[in-house]
């Protein structure tokens, strides 16, 4: 969940290079105003396996339900991203960097009812169907999973526009969108104020 401003990398820069102070400072209240949403995506992940068969141990290349592992893959980050295609860097972003939290994020938001079966002869690398003997196991799997923690969209501007699946999910997205702005508005807050001090130093 990125954080952006524009002219923001450049300040941060500067900050560091000529008024480390507030450099240090702006990154404390940016990480005050992260930590919340990365407490409360943590907490989304409940302490059993909403799965009997998604065990702590390893089977195969799925990758185990370990809560603790998940929880402290949830974390943020206060320094600035390499720039996207667009050129675009996000400033404060939040992760989720297991495959199982990724798995418990995102499951079911581009196939609500599961991966349709397999057809006869389709290579178990196909990752586009389900391989399993149950036909019914994708949406048993997404079921469960949203019984534990429901899946909600983290776009939460305001306004027409499309909201694309990409910001839906049940951890870091869903603190995002029951934070309702806060966070952001706190992290750009922030930016602004630093930026207004740092004019006010050098005139």
């Amino acid at each position: 969940m990125p954080t952006e401003l524009k002219g923001g990398v450049q300040l941060r820069k500067a900050l560091r290079e000529f008024e480390p102070d507030l450099a240090k400072s702006l990154q404390k209240e940016m990480q005050t105003a992260l930590k919340p949403i990365v407490a409360k995506a943590r907490g989304f992940i409940p302490d059993q396996s909403p799965l009997r068969n998604w065990k702590s141990s390893s089977r195969g290349r799925w990758p185990v339900y370990d809560v603790g592992l998940m929880r402290r893959g949830i974390t943020y980050k206060t320094s600035p991203t390499k720039p996207n295609l667009e050129g675009f860097s996000y400033l404060a972003s939040i992760h989720n960097k297991t495959a199982s939290g990724a798995i418990f994020e995102t499951a079911g938001r581009k196939n609500p009812g599961g991966l349709p079966k397999a057809p006869a002869g389709t290579p178990r690398t196909n990752k586009n169907f389900s391989h399993s003997n149950n036909p019914l196991a994708g949406s048993q799997f997404i079921s469960a999973l949203d019984n534990a923690s429901p899946l909600k969209q983290g776009n939460t501007r305001s306004g027409s526009g499309r909201r694309g699946r990409y910001m839906v999910g049940r951890l870091i997205y869903r603190a995002w969108a029951e934070d309702q702005g806060k966070a952001y508005a706190a992290v750009t807050k922030a930016l602004e104020n630093a930026a207004n001090k740092f004019r006010a130093r050098v005139g």
